[in-house]
């Protein structure tokens, strides 16, 4: 099963040199997994969409031409249900030590009806950045335990980004669970299934990590990115697994996993150069979003091809018995 061509020689001495320099190896990516840990909390998330706008596009020209000439600081409108004049003022009082809010108005004569208070916060910022929609979360958390609702285009976008971002986490579960239910049935091997799941999780720790490199990235981007490394880059480890199986009946651990690496390096590297070049492809979209998405998932895709070949190698090695 395992004789499919003898593989070729600086393959085979690369594979070498991982399996035995392999704790080092686990040392530098404990190194730089830990480091991109920290790096995830410096990313910058911009949720304005309408800067990726060409800046020829009608569209991108009208707003700056209104940005220019007309104040485009953000608004909200928010009601606070079953409260009272008194305790309006309170909050108000309240909301006012929330950054870059500016003003607040309330008209008791016709902004409270029924027990309902209607408020329009004005701020000092942008509508359009991320201090207008830090704002607008503060005032959220600050009326948590009020009865809220609010409206205006500033906290709509607030709303969305959040509720994309909570839908991609249970989309990100269902995938996982799907993946793990598929790989128990189809792997040779129980263990390969933490192997797996080590290894996609260093790579997608060191692709969300390195995105600080960008400068910042959409939130688009931000909550789609990982499980779209998950689909494009889980068959890397794989094959490696798979190959490893077939070698491992007539060869011993360390021969088989050697045998593996370089025996699947030129099908892999294959595979990934062509998910790469149609990643490149969409980085040429006049709506620059599809740079952003594009050099991101690039980006995940090495880290993956980089993981499956200088950490998976060693795993399976030593825990070759399991």
């Amino acid at each position: 099963m395992s004789g499919q061509g003898k593989p070729n020689s600086v393959l085979v001495k690369l594979s070498k040199f991982v399996i035995k320099f392999r704790y080092a190896f686990f040392t530098l990516f404990l190194i730089l997994t830990t480091a991109s840990i920290f790096g995830i909390r410096l990313v910058k998330v911009n949720n304005n969409t309408a800067s990726y706008l060409p800046p020829e596009s009608e569209t991108r020209q009208a707003l700056d031409i209104m940005a220019k000439e007309f104040e485009s600081n953000g608004s909200t409108e928010v009601m606070i249900k079953e409260t009272t004049v008194e305790k309006t003022n309170e909050l108000i009082e309240q909301i006012y030590t929330i950054d870059h809010v500016s003003t607040i108005k309330f008209d008791e004569t016709k902004n409270y009806i029924d027990g309902c208070s209607l408020l329009t916060i004005n701020l000092d910022c942008n509508s359009e950045s991320n201090e207008a929609k830090k704002a607008v979360n503060d005032i959220r958390t600050l009326l948590k335990d009020q009865k809220i609702a609010l409206r205006g285009s500033l906290a709509k976008s607030v709303m969305f980004s959040q509720t994309m971002t909570s839908e991609m986490i249970i989309i990100l579960a269902i995938a996982v669970v799907v993946i793990l239910t598929v790989l128990t049935l189809t792997s040779k091997s129980f263990f390969e299934i933490p192997i797996f799941l080590v290894t996609f999780v260093v790579a997608a720790i060191l692709n969300m990590g390195t995105n600080f490199l960008l400068g910042s990235i959409s939130f688009i981007t931000n909550s789609v990115a990982v499980i779209l490394q998950l689909a494009l880059a889980i068959d890397y480890a794989i094959i490696i697994a798979h190959r490893y199986a077939e070698e491992s009946f007539d060869k011993n651990p360390k021969d088989a996993v050697i045998s593996t690496l370089a025996n699947s390096i030129p099908s892999i590297l294959a595979s990934s150069l062509t998910t790469i070049s149609g990643l490149i492809a969409l980085m040429f979209m006049q709506f620059r979003i599809g740079f952003d998405i594009g050099i991101v998932l690039t980006k995940g895709i090495l880290c993956s091809f980089i993981t499956v070949f200088f950490l998976m190698p060693g795993l399976l090695y030593c825990f070759s018995g399991l």
